[in-house]
């Protein structure tokens, strides 16, 4: 399966022309209002483009979708947005929890630092950290072809963003398609393969995450910092002329600091 975008015009964005691969995480990077978050709303079918195509593996959207076609596609994807939540959880966790694998479940449940007491727990009396885990275990449960996460890591603490990255990238692995919607460029580093930067709602670059997150003056026009592990390893080749390789994570760092200093 693979998303494509074709000329496409909504609102502000203009002519874009994208694509997202099973096999691959691809985060979308912009300021505000730059039409981040827009993308995942047209690919969810929360907005209909102007103009252009839009096509999620067989299915063809464009301005004249009809809800049938539209209904079918969402079959395929779970979606986590701050603003349109894919569901609102009422009641106990437990209660919209039905059909679900048990297995899985108490996996993630370890994995986000839960006890499964929470289960029997009102949503909306949950820490708001334990509604962002709740909500992502819940999508993550469907097993859907397509993850949509907009802003999945806010709220959450160090060792849980550790925990998302590893349960993404095991989704990946398992021939997922992935898009997300951050401006934290350490966790974004960290997580994804490509990089979607966007200016003036206009796409600027597509590319591998190093060939993006490297580049000051394109991050600069996405108001996101460079990712504090590649700002470092970019400080040591500039100052002591010492090339580190670039890695995505601390532990890796270190290992190449120790090599370089035996």
């Amino acid at each position: 399966m693979e998303i494509t975008l074709k000329n496409v015009y909504y609102k502000n964005l203009k002519n874009l022309n994208i694509s997202f691969k099973e096999n691959e995480i691809t985060s979308i990077i912009g300021k505000n209002g730059s039409g981040k978050s827009s993308i995942l709303n047209l690919i969810y079918g929360l907005s209909f483009l102007e103009s252009g195509e839009l096509k999620i593996g067989k299915n063809i959207l464009n301005k004249n979708t009809k809800k049938k076609t539209l209904t079918n596609i969402r079959n395929d994807i779970s979606y986590l947005n701050e603003n349109y939540l894919e569901e609102i959880l009422m009641g106990s966790i437990k209660d919209n929890l039905d059909n679900i694998n048990e297995e899985r479940l108490d996996e993630l449940l370890k994995l986000f630092f839960l006890d499964k007491s929470i289960l029997d727990k009102d949503y909306i009396k949950l820490s708001n950290g334990e509604k962002k885990k709740m909500l992502l275990i819940s999508i993550l449960l469907k097993d859907k072809k397509i993850i949509l996460l907009d802003n999945p890591n806010s709220g959450l603490d160090y060792r849980s963003i550790q925990s998302l990255v590893k349960i993404l990238r095991k989704e990946k692995r398992n021939g997922k398609i992935i898009i997300i919607v951050s401006n934290n460029s350490d966790f974004l580093l960290q997580v994804s393969d490509n990089v979607v930067a966007i200016d003036k709602c206009k796409i600027i670059v597509q590319d591998e995450k190093y060939n993006v997150f490297t580049k000051r003056k394109l991050l600069d026009k996405c108001f996101i910092d460079v990712p504090r592990v590649l700002d470092f390893e970019m400080s040591v080749k500039d100052l002591k002329d010492v090339k580190l390789g670039y890695r995505d994570n601390v532990n890796d760092l270190l290992k190449d600091i120790y090599r370089n200093a035996k």
